[in-house]
This record gives C-alpha cells, structure tokens and sequence, in this order.
C-alpha cells in the first residue's frame, strides 16, 4: 500500500500454496484438485489452450481447512472433499452444489449394531459462554466418533459410487455418501490421553487436537474388500472381508517407535498380500526414514530405505499401477523414485524447489505423476511412462525406443484475448506441445544415432540428430512439423550462416556473445543440412541476430507441413542398426467432438 492501507496493490505471482492431498479427474485436459492449508478447497486445468494455467482459472469446492479430495472416474462434474474434523462433502463442480454426507447417527443404518444405547440428547441448549458446556455440545453432535484434523476419503477402485470415510472408526457408503455402514470397530488405541481438553484458563479445543484416528485408507485394487488402514497413534489393521474382522498388524512392524503416526498404507496392484506402509514421527522429535513392505498381508514386514538420505519424515508412497516394481515417495523434502520394489531409492525432484511433498497422485489415463506439495503448489511430471519401461532388461541394452506413454494432442489455442497484464500474476507451466518420444541410451553413442517419424508412404519425415545425446533416458518433444524441402533447408542454412558470419565481424558484441556465434557457426558446419539442427541453432542466436532472421519466427520456424491425426513410424538408429515404433497424433477433444 502506498496510501496507509486505503487501497493495495496484490502480489499474486508466488507459488506458495500449501498443499495436503491431490487428486484428479477424468477430463481432457483433466482437472487437479486439492486441499490447501486454511484456504478451503480447490480445483484447476492440468493444460490450457491460453498457453499458461492461471490463478483465474481455478475454482473453490470447500472452505475451512481443505485436506482430502477424491474424484469419480465416470463423472467429472462429482468430488468429494473434507475440510476440518470430518466434514465431508459431495459436490458438482459444474453448479458448484453440495451436499453434507458426514457419517452421523441419523445416517449410518447399522449404528445401533455398534451403539444399543444412543446417548441422551439434554431438552436445554447449552450456554454459548460456558466453555465446558459448549465443548460437551460439541461432542455429543460428534457422537461416539472422533474426526482427524485431516480425515482420509477413498474412491473405491471397483465401484465410483462406493466411498470409505476415516474417523477413530471406519465408515462406507455405496451411494455416493447418503447412506453410510460402519465396517469395523474403534481401530485406534482409543488412549484418552490424546484427547483431554487443551488450554488453560480458556479451553482452546477446536477439534485439531483430537487424536486416536485413521489417517489413511487403501482397498486393494485386485480384491474388492481387502483393506488397510492406518492411524495418527501408529496402528496398521487389514481386513480380508470388508470390515468383517480386523487384524491389527503393527505389532510386527519392527523398528518404528510406538503411536508414531502411519502417514500412508498402499495396497499393491499386483499381489493380493502386499502393502506398503510409511510412519512420519516429526511430531514426536524424530526424522528418521520409515518405510515398509510385506508380501504376506503383514504378518512380516521388511523395510525398504536404502538411498532415502535420513533425516526427512515420509509422507506418501505409491506403488505405479502398470509396473509393480515401480515406487513413489514424497518426503519432507522432495520425491524419490525406485525400479526394484524398493530395494533402493534415487531422488526425483529434478527442477522441483526442495519442499514438503504431503501426496503423489499417478493420473490413469495421461500417466502423469502428480505432487502435491506444502508450500510451492502443485507440480507434474508429464508421461512417467519411459521410468515404467525402463526394467533391467531394457537398460541392459546398449540403446531402446521406448513406447509413446500417450498420443500427441494438437491443442487449438483459444484466448480471451487482451494484452499488457503486466508481471503481477502466477502463471503456471503448460504440459509442453507436441508428442513425447523417449529413447534409452547405455552410453554415449560412438557411432551416429539419429530418430526419424514418417507418415506411412515415407514422402513426409523429420529426422532429429542425437549427437549430443547423454547416457540414460532422454525425451524428446516432436512439435508434428515434418522438413521442409531440401532446397528450403539449404537456402535457410546459407542465409543462416551469413548472417553469423556478419554477426561475428561485429565490433558491438561483447566476448562472450562472439564465443555464442563461433559456437553456432561450428555447430551449423557438423549439421550436415539438418532441419532440426539448423532450427535448434537459429533459437540460441535469436536473442543475438534478432527476430528479423530469414525464415520467420512461430512455433515450427522455417518448418514444411504439419502432421494431421494419424499413427506414424517411428526409427531410432544408431550405426547400422534400428529399432522401431509409432506414434499417434490427436486432434483436440474440441475438434473431435465436432465430427
């Protein structure tokens, strides 16, 4: 403010939202959505045809606290989210309606089976300035249950409409939250030492102390009805029929000190009896790395943390639904990524900032890895496909092509319109253009190695020059520009040259910008009449030469023809040999849906 607070200026272009839990829908492009601390609930594009995600384009689904989100895979418009102490709500985004379905005693059809006696509801209301009496109010409203600050939602994987819901016991409905069944008892240790009231003269309990909850629920994607879930006092129970019966299988996770909290519980996809389990004891003073597995519903658990450097409490795991030797976890302080079941772990933040990673979320369609962090938003990993076919048998090879994890989309780009907007706002990062290919290499390739997309006749081709190519796997992003003629090509290489030779002759260049020309004018010679090579030079000396270059600026610069929907052949060679694939180009679910 520069008028003594009258009026303010908004600096709206940090990304420091905090959040707790991710989820997504199934839209193209889809949806995020998410809690956020004390700022409610949000939801907002993965990709824009505005060429950048602004703030403007999210939307509110929830107040208070938001936490837990969870999205039907059949109906985009339906999500449920959770604010503070267990309120949950079902929404449709697109009216923005909602509908309490917090599990209740009018609600839960076999309440009585678990409490014959329902407490006494007093004929006076309590006295709104008598602290006691109010939070006894409060808790009769609640009834027998307790609600984590953070309660967990769980889509079922084999029903949408069936949704389980954590409070000390756990609750399931299979009409979208209407109607609500409890399927166990109290699974916590139920110690009322967690849960006195708090404060001195004045009771500050707003429901953020209530513990002895589960904090996290997961039913196995093969067998309906094998669940586990874990608690903020450090149980982890399994039941094998729906809540029938429980086992409580903490006692044989050894080396976790006791009521730590179970962050995560993850049923595989793959084996019936696997799980994976993560304990976070920063509360508590202590940031060791704790992370589980068992192959034998937990009767014995091994753990699984090599490469994980201690010191960072762990939030999240998640096992990939396409390779079950394929593992996410998100830390204090960023990703890690294991090929072997969790035999070791590397670190995956890449160009991520070093934050709280709180969930990760593997989007089944586009095959994205969502993260959800507490502090710098959310961030994605387009296409995790290439980690997914990087086995052992793979890289044992000297080089592979790996398949296309998705089609490429040909976005239109629709704007609103408008100019000058001026520096004071976030905008996020589009999922890059084009079709992703993914090429594996062991080492540097001694011998040429290049990668070629045709159409099937071969008239149209675009060859990409893997010269620089580095050991282990590289993407490579195909903007569906084929080559323009070999006479194009060589009257834009000439002009090209010309214009470094002038450049270098400058006397207005400092030392450095003369290295960058002698560097282009090397790189323009070994690129033998490259399209790729000779565009790629042209965008580094852009900057130099200005935009005033023969052949024009735009996305493909001097490029022939763009490639219309269809499947193409895809060749990666390297000396003498070559290894194949396709790649399929989309139009934008728009146009699609116009024909």
């Amino acid at each position: 403010s520069h008028d003594h607070g009258k009026t303010w200026i908004f600096y709206d272009n940090l990304s420091v939202a905090q959040f707790y839990a991710a989820s997504a829908d199934m839209r193209e492009p889809y949806y995020v959505y998410g809690g956020l601390q004390d700022n409610g609930t949000w939801g907002g594009p993965s990709m824009s045809r505005e060429g950048e995600i602004l703030t403007d384009f999210w939307y509110n689904v929830g107040g208070g606290d938001g936490f837990h989100t969870q999205n039907d895979p059949t109906d985009w418009r339906t999500v449920y989210s959770e604010s503070q102490g267990g309120s949950i709500s079902r929404w449709n985004v697109e009216t923005r309606e909602s509908k309490s379905i917090r599990p209740n005693q009018a609600n839960i059809a076999n309440y009585k089976d678990y409490f014959p006696a329902a407490p006494a509801q007093p004929a006076v209301k309590p006295d709104p300035s008598n602290p006691e009496a109010m939070r006894q109010a409060s808790q009769r409203m609640r009834g027998p249950f307790r609600f984590n600050w953070s309660s967990p939602i769980f889509l079922s994987p084999h029903n949408p409409h069936t949704i389980y819901f954590g409070g000390n016991h756990l609750f399931k409905s299979t009409n979208r939250g209407d109607a609500w069944m409890l399927v166990s008892p109290d699974l916590t240790t139920n110690n009322p030492e967690k849960n006195k009231p708090t404060g001195g003269i004045t009771d500050d309990t707003t429901g953020a102390e209530t513990h002895c909850t589960i904090i996290s629920i997961s039913e196995s994607p093969i067998r309906p009805g094998l669940l586990w879930v874990g608690t903020d006092d450090g149980n982890v129970q399994v039941s094998k029929n729906d809540g029938v019966t429980w086992t409580n299988v903490r006692p044989n996770i050894k080396g976790v000190p006791p009521e730590i909290w179970c962050s995560r519980v993850e049923a595989s996809h793959f084996d019936e009896g696997t799980a994976f389990a993560t304990f976070d004891g920063h509360r508590s003073d202590d940031f060791h790395v704790y992370v589980f597995k068992t192959t034998d519903f937990g009767k014995t658990w091994m753990p699984i943390t090599a490469g994980i450097p201690d010191g960072q409490p762990v939030y999240v795991i998640r096992e990939d639904p396409k390779n079950k030797n394929l593992l996410f976890l998100g830390t204090e302080f960023g990703v890690f990524v294991s090929r072997n079941g969790g035999q070791n772990w590397s670190e995956l933040s890449l160009n991520m900032p070093t934050v709280a990673v709180h969930d990760l979320f593997i989007h089944p369609r586009e095959n994205d890895l969502i993260a959800a962090t507490h502090g710098r938003g959310i961030w994605i990993m387009d296409d995790i496909t290439a980690l997914r076919q990087a086995t052992d048998k793979v890289t044992a090879q000297d080089f592979a092509l790996l398949d296309p994890g998705r089609a490429g989309v040909k976005w239109l780009s629709i704007r609103r319109g408008g100019y000058g907007r001026g520096n004071l706002y976030f905008a996020g990062e589009n999922p890059p253009y084009g079709a992703m290919l993914h090429v594996y290499f062991m080492a540097k390739p001694e011998k040429p190695a290049t990668l070629e997309i045709s159409d099937p006749t071969g008239t149209q081709k675009t060859v990409y020059l893997l010269d620089d190519i580095e050991p282990g796997i590289t993407r490579l992003l195909w903007d569906f520009a084929w080559d323009p003629p070999e006479a194009t090509i060589q009257t834009a290489a000439s002009s090209l040259k010309t214009q470094l030779d002038n450049a270098a002759k400058s006397t207005e260049l400092t030392a450095d910008q003369k290295s960058v020309i002698s560097d282009a004018l090397k790189d323009l010679e070994k690129a033998a009449g490259n399209y790729r090579k000779i565009n790629d030079i042209r965008q580094k000396v852009m900057p130099l030469l200005g935009r005033g270059m023969y052949f024009g600026g735009g996305r493909r610069g001097f490029g022939g023809l763009s490639a219309v929907a269809g499947t193409y052949t895809v060749k990666l060679t390297v000396g003498d040999k070559t290894v194949s694939g396709k790649v399929t180009v989309r139009l934008d679910p728009l146009q699609s849906e116009q024909r």
